[in-house]
This record gives structure tokens, C-alpha cells and sequence, in this order.
């Protein structure tokens, strides 16, 4: 059961973070300037993932506090455009090539629970 709980984490996460798909999903969300993320904080945590990623050792906490702070599924989904336009990356398949399974089941975790939008 934990096992399949830990690979529940992975697909949400894999499926938010996985892509250049943010623009196309704009009109089946909803999103309207009203709801949209902040796009300074938006950079903000972008670069912070970018920048806690280094040659010998990553800063894995400035990671997962960037997850726990997501308020809804719709800004991590904001996230990965965001990083994705600007690193021209994956978001999912940068984080998986720098951080262990463990580490990825548990920003699944963070994002799993939160609300799909908020108003």
C-alpha cells in the first residue's frame, strides 16, 4: 500500500510538471487574470528550483519549500510553464535527474493534497 501510495505521488507529479502543456490548458481551467498566479512569484520559485540544483549537492529543502507553497495543483501547473519557458526544461525530468525517488515521492505528496484552483 505504501508503495502505491509513493506511486501515486509520481504520476500527480510527473502529470502537473511534464510538458509545454500550460498554455493549452488555460481555457479548460478556467484561468482568468482574477485567478492567475502571480507571475513575479512565479519567477521567484522558479528560481529558486534552478538555483537549488548544483554540481555536487542540491538544496532539497529550497526545493520542497517551493512545493509546500504552492496554494493549488493550478500554480504548480503555472510553475512548469514558467520553467519550462524559461529554461526551455521539463520540470518533472529535471528534478527526477537531480533528485533520488524518495525525494520526488515526497514533493508529489506536497502537491497531491492541494486544491485544483483557487478563487
Amino acid at each position: 500500500e505504501q508503495r502505491q501510495k509513493a506511486n501515486d505521488y509520481l504520476k500527480i507529479l510527473r502529470e502537473i510538471l511534464s510538458g509545454p502543456w500550460y498554455q493549452n490548458i488555460k481555457a479548460s481551467l478556467n484561468i482568468t487574470p482574477a485567478n492567475m498566479p502571480n507571475p513575479q512569484k512565479l519567477t521567484q520559485k522558479v528560481n529558486i528550483i534552478w538555483d537549488s540544483i548544483g554540481i555536487f549537492s542540491d538544496d532539497e529543502a529550497a526545493i520542497s519549500g517551493v512545493f509546500a507553497s504552492l496554494k493549488s495543483k493550478l500554480e504548480a501547473y503555472a510553475l512548469a510553464g514558467e520553467f519550462y519557458n524559461r529554461f526551455n526544461r521539463d520540470l518533472f525530468q529535471y528534478l527526477g535527474k537531480n533528485l533520488n525517488r524518495e525525494e520526488m515521492v515526497y514533493l508529489g505528496s506536497l502537491i497531491a493534497n492541494k486544491p485544483d484552483q483557487w478563487n
